[in-house]
């Protein structure tokens, strides 16, 4: 197993740079919302822990093989003395947790690229299953299939890991089969509304593409409408090898993304007699949407709050 860690670049929301912050802040480790800050710590640390051990059990037993890079999630404790020591000791623990959560990103990441670049071009040589013409490429649609549709806001930053059919299949797989036709523009738009942008004149093709794997037809009267004509089913054995060797991958990714990115109780209210009050208040209300980007953005801010106020 090889380990790898990465760095991280500028996956944000605007930062505050410049804070003025009274030195009294003596009151914070007595109200509602430091407990809560600090539950929220706490619970990121044993997620971490949890989700780390899982992903190296995971990682060991089916990825190990292709010689795939894994970036491990680090691993930090939250006692209370040290969290009510100080605004510095504070602004430390919550550094741990920001840390924390670019790690698992980049786990999530190199199963991502594992998945869909470094195990379709051997995958026929670890498990003959997949040993027929286009099996490669029905694996990475399937992949698509869960993948992508359950963290579309992660392939959506990361579009160049999966090939374009299969961000394209594994968004509107779903739909086309209750709506059971879709026009290019259609498709065009909806992969927009959902961040991919740079597809546009591409579609066609695209659709072009799923077509050959008989999961679409063109209509034959109007040249830019596509139906539905059936779902992508595996041969029995492959269907065996995907939910025994890669689904609890994608599960593992899934629920990292919906547990580790999920600091909702954090948009909680603020009391007033904090310093800077409304700033305090701006950072934790992005707590209410679920994710990375947000999850990330208030741990960054708050360790940057809580450090100024050490330092002034």
């Amino acid at each position: 197993m090889r380990l790898v860690f990465h760095s991280f670049v500028g996956i944000s929301l605007p930062y505050f740079d410049e804070l003025l912050i009274p030195k009294d802040m003596a009151m914070m480790h007595q109200d509602g919302f430091s407990t809560i800050l600090m539950e929220v710590c706490k619970k990121t640390a044993k997620n971490a822990r949890i989700l780390n051990g899982r992903l190296r059990e995971l990682w060991k037993k089916h990825l190990d093989r292709f010689n795939a890079e894994m970036h491990p999630i680090r691993q930090f404790n939250v006692e209370d003395a040290r969290f009510h020591e100080s605004s510095v000791s504070r602004a430390a623990i919550l550094e741990q947790c920001e840390l924390a959560l670019v790690d698992a990103y980049w786990a999530i990441k190199m199963i991502a690229i594992a998945l869909f670049k470094v195990v379709p071009p051997t995958l026929k040589d670890h498990f003959p299953a997949f040993r027929g013409e286009h099996d490669d490429q029905r694996f990475v649609l399937k992949i698509a299939e869960k993948f992508v549709n359950a963290l579309m806001k992660f392939f959506a930053i990361e579009s160049d890991i999966a090939p374009a059919h299969a961000l394209v299949y594994g968004k509107i797989h779903a739909f086309l089969r209750v709506k059971k036709s879709m026009t290019v523009d259609e498709i065009t738009q909806a992969m927009t509304r959902a961040g991919f942008n740079g597809l546009d004149g591409k579609i066609s093709k695209i659709m072009m593409d799923l077509e050959q794997f008989g999961l679409v037809t063109l209509d034959g009267g109007q040249t830019d409408l596509y139906h539905h004509a059936s779902k992508l089913i595996l041969d029995p054995d492959q269907e065996q090898v995907m939910k025994a060797e890669f689904i609890p991958l994608i599960d593992w990714a899934i629920n990292t993304w919906r547990s580790l990115f999920n600091i909702r109780e954090l948009n909680t209210p603020v009391p007033e007699t904090y310093p800077d009050h409304q700033l305090v208040t701006h950072i934790v209300s992005h707590a209410a949407t679920q994710g990375f980007t947000t999850a990330h953005f208030c741990m960054s801010e708050l360790k940057k709050y809580f450090r100024n106020q050490g330092s002034t």
